[in-house]
């Protein structure tokens, strides 16, 4: 994977530089406390997301098992 600098990022995204997590508003995310994907509507900090239903999530793999962006899962569901 190639990294990427957090400066270098819109102010719109999430970087999680030890596991390599891009994710910026409008991605999917599929998290360890719910079956199912949700939308990241805001980013709070560089380690922290709010989802669809408010929940706020840090950005790591005890917490964010994948993710993907709007168009991915626009296909994967279609």
């Amino acid at each position: 994977m190639v990294w990427v600098s957090p400066t270098s990022l819109p102010k719109s995204s999430a970087h999680n530089q030890e596991f390599n997590m891009i994710i910026f508003v409008g991605d999917f995310v599929l998290l360890s406390a719910k079956a199912k994907w949700i939308e990241v509507i805001d980013i709070l900090d560089p380690m922290h997301i709010v989802v669809a239903d408010n929940s706020v999530v840090e950005c790591n793999d005890r917490h964010i098992l994948d993710y993907r962006s709007a168009g991915e899962h626009a296909r994967d569901i279609a």
